[in-house]
């Protein structure tokens, strides 16, 4: 279920431009903050590399592209994390 939660996701951050795609997914790495720093921040960062994932070559180059920008640290994250993904069959 939440595959295919994440493709339907992925599915409409591809329809929406790199900029506006790359701030959501900003914004989910940072939302809550100082509340709480353990699981709930890896939580949110894990599900948006779940979605970047997801979306197709090209929307997650674009996207990246603009996070390099705007977000470095935050687009090496999402790359190194990337790697890192190991689909079960």
């Amino acid at each position: 279920a939440e595959k295919t939660n994440l493709a339907s996701i992925a599915a409409t951050y591809d329809k929406m431009d790199a900029s506006s795609a790359g701030k959501i997914l900003a914004n989910m790495c940072t939302a809550g903050g100082d509340e709480t720093q353990s699981g709930k921040k890896d939580g949110s960062l894990d599900d948006a590399v779940k979605i970047l994932h997801y979306m197709t070559e090209r929307t997650k180059a674009k996207v990246l592209a603009e996070l390099a920008v705007s977000e470095p640290a935050l687009a090496a994250a999402f790359s190194q994390r990337l790697k890192q993904i190991v689909e079960g069959t």
